[in-house]
């Protein structure tokens, strides 16, 4: 038989056409899968990224202040301090030991003695934060006659702001007694004193305490005479007008136990601020201390006595020195540092060697533990040599103020 020879070629079947009947399937409609692999039909698989998920965005909580320290007891003996509650001991560099008064974190020293040992005449005070060694210099002299300011002494220091300051002073001449005197740290040559001899000043009592509230001055005479003083800045010196007779003493309400005599009265602005205190300390030989705060009705003209849910969430610290309210719930609010409580230290100069300070119950109205401070390192000198630089000054100190 005769073979044609293009019949007698084997036949390959085009890889391009294999591709195309692949792709269209057999004929006849005949849609089977084809098992064997072909890599025209498979297809890349999207790569799938796997994130976490995304959470809700939440709105930054406000950064909270931590609440400032509480105070620490001051004595000034090589610099110690005694901070509460555990009575943890600070020793800080401080210019001189003699200190005369304290107001938040300021301290005050006194350096007219040092100049007339160094035979410099004039000499005043220096009030210095003895944390952050930030200072300010004050006149040590009364405006007006020199007899007036022989014997000047600050005895309650306020400082209102960096260009202001509030004190009592005592002079033993020019009418004697106390005053309210303001000056410009810095500036200022001297004190601008309120004293006018005979005044209205002297019919309300002896001036007691100051503080600030509210953008104004307060004073209190004798007892419970709240007075206010407009303060006259301008560009000279600053001073301060004749008083504004607020509350009478009469409007306070007389002592209640019998055997009781007034020990002391201190104005407290409250921990919120919206109310002036005043802390009225009472002593007696058989019961002990006793406390009292009352609450200013300037528009009524009266004292009120504090009721004890107005003060459950309150920490009074009193003293001469520096006496301030704090917030109980900003430290726990438990233990000695609930509300309804007062906090008094016996401020006083003097060479004893034990600081102590008591906590008043408003509730129970009774005295709580006395809390006994030794100052080790002057029990311990071996050379006991009663100087003036000797005396403590004992009062609270708020280092949360430096």
């Amino acid at each position: 038989m005769d073979v044609d020879d293009d019949d007698a070629r084997p036949t390959k079947r085009p890889r391009a056409a294999g591709v195309v009947a692949i792709m269209a399937g057999p004929p006849g409609g005949d849609r089977r899968r084809d098992p064997r692999p072909s890599p025209v039909l498979r297809r890349p698989r999207p790569v799938q990224l796997r994130l976490p998920p995304v959470a809700p965005r939440r709105r930054r909580a406000p950064r909270r202040r931590p609440p400032p320290p509480l105070p620490w007891l001051v004595s000034c003996y090589k610099g110690a301090f005694d901070s509460l509650p555990y009575g943890d001991r600070h020793y800080l560099a401080l210019d001189s030991p003699a200190c005369l008064a304290c107001d938040g974190g300021w301290l005050l020293f006194d350096r007219r003695a040092a100049a007339a040992v160094a035979g410099g005449g004039g000499g005043g005070y220096l009030l210095k934060k003895p944390i952050s060694k930030a200072a300010m210099e004050l006149p040590g002299s009364l405006s007006g006659p020199p007899a007036a300011t022989a014997e000047m002494k600050i005895c309650k220091l306020v400082v209102m702001s960096r260009d202001l300051v509030a004190a009592i002073v005592s002079t033993s001449g020019g009418g004697g007694g106390r005053a309210v005197a303001l000056c410009r740290p810095g500036t200022s040559p001297s004190w601008s004193a309120h004293h006018p001899p005979g005044g209205a000043d002297h019919q309300l009592g002896d001036l007691r305490d100051i503080a600030v509230h509210g953008g104004k001055l307060y004073a209190l005479h004798g007892h419970g005479n709240l007075c206010s003083y407009d303060l006259i800045a301008g560009d000279g010196e600053p001073k301060v007008s004749s008083c504004v007779h607020h509350i009478a003493g009469d409007a306070l309400p007389p002592n209640k136990l019998p055997e009781e005599h007034d020990a002391g009265h201190h104005l407290v602005p409250s921990a919120t601020g919206g109310e002036l205190l005043l802390v009225r300390h009472l002593y007696s030989r058989f019961l002990g201390r006793h406390f009292t705060v009352f609450v200013a009705d300037v528009g009524g003209a009266r004292w009120s006595e504090a009721a004890a849910s107005s003060l459950r969430d309150q920490l009074i610290f009193v003293g001469t020195g520096c006496s301030r309210a704090l917030t109980a719930s900003h430290y726990g609010g438990v233990g000695a540092m609930r509300g309804n409580r007062v906090f008094y230290t016996n401020d006083v100069e003097g060479y004893s060697s034990t600081h102590s300070y008591l906590v008043y119950d408003m509730i129970m109205r009774s005295n709580g533990p006395v809390f006994p401070i030794y100052d080790d390192d002057y029990l311990h000198e071996g050379k006991r040599r009663y100087r003036y630089e000797d005396t403590r000054y004992r009062s609270w100190f708020f280092p949360s103020s430096v």
